[in-house]
């Protein structure tokens, strides 16, 4: 038994260690780093057992493990407190939706969006189908203002639909390795840059090499901004890896769903369609990062 023990708590204090050092170079120390939450859960019944047994080597690791995993857990369910300025701020907002390549229910996909009455809606994996019955309900007409510009990964496609005129800029960038849809909004009396992101899956061939390309080229990008921006989209990854968090935040963004308090809920389902579908999110990989000076005042996940 204690063999088996040590085995867990070993194999949990190398994927914590490479977190905290940073340690990003290989795709399944990514994967670690994604449901290292998740596994972290494991450490509790680690120490039971331990306990019970009294392998107290064991416990000692395992308890400390346990700390760790109270510790990224708790700020990401504390929202920060509003700034004072809050109370007398333009509001801006917006609707991000995987609306999914293969969707086989565009119209109720468009309607929950509409419903949503957001000022911009973010499509990722923005399709023929869905665009069509986008402007076939008469959605189009209400967000009438729009970035679209085909790509040649269909898989990645975005597009920006805005009731807000867009102003000067508003484009489609390629980055390097990296395509960004860019729109800019006036909020209040300033503009407000809205940076929509779609970034490789792990599952891709040499998806790893091309998601890390896209994050140093976006990190760049955005390190280039001036505020106020938000950086929006799928990221294909949770903040639990620190290849992610580590460009954006030192290029001055802030992870949105943290600051409100939601930092553990999750978007990313198994599969859409089967009998998987039934089971819950597992992750978060779909995010919203902002600059210093703008607040998130609430985050909710739409059905």
């Amino acid at each position: 038994m204690q063999v088996f023990l040590w085995g867990v708590v070993t194999f949990l204090a190398l994927s914590v260690l490479t977190a905290i050092t940073r340690m990003n170079r290989f795709v399944v120390l990514a994967v670690l780093h994604d449901m290292l939450p998740v596994n972290l859960a494991a450490v509790w019944a680690v120490l039971v057992v331990a306990l019970l047994t009294r392998a107290w080597a064991v416990a000692i690791l395992a308890a400390l493990l346990g700390v760790y995993h109270v510790a990224i857990l708790i700020p990401r369910v504390v929202a920060d407190r509003a700034p004072a300025w809050i109370a007398s701020a333009s509001q801006v907002s917006v609707a991000v939706a995987n609306v999914f390549v293969g969707n086989r229910t565009p119209a109720r996909s468009v309607a929950r969006l509409v419903a949503a009455d957001a000022d911009l809606l973010v499509l990722t994996e923005r399709n023929e189908s869905f665009m069509a019955e986008f402007t076939h309900t008469g959605a189009a007409g209400t967000y009438h203002h729009a970035v679209d510009a085909p790509s040649t990964r269909p898989d990645y496609e975005i597009a920006i639909a805005s009731r807000i005129a867009l102003r000067a800029g508003s484009t489609v960038v390629e980055n390097g390795a990296l395509r960004i849809v860019h729109a800019t909004v006036r909020c209040g009396v300033r503009d407000l840059d809205v940076v929509a992101v779609h970034l490789t899956a792990l599952l891709e061939p040499r998806g790893y090499r091309s998601w890390r390309a896209e994050m140093t080229a976006l990190g760049k990008y955005v390190a280039a901004l001036e505020p106020p921006f938000a950086i929006v989209g799928d990221f294909n990854a949770t903040t639990f890896r620190p290849g992610f968090t580590r460009p954006l935040q030192q290029a001055g963004a802030r992870d949105g769903h943290r600051t409100a308090g939601k930092g553990l809920t999750r978007s990313l389902r198994f599969r859409a369609h089967g009998l998987l579908a039934v089971l819950p999110a597992m992750a978060r990989v779909d995010h919203v990062f902002v600059s210093r000076d703008v607040h998130v005042v609430s985050v909710a996940n739409l059905p």
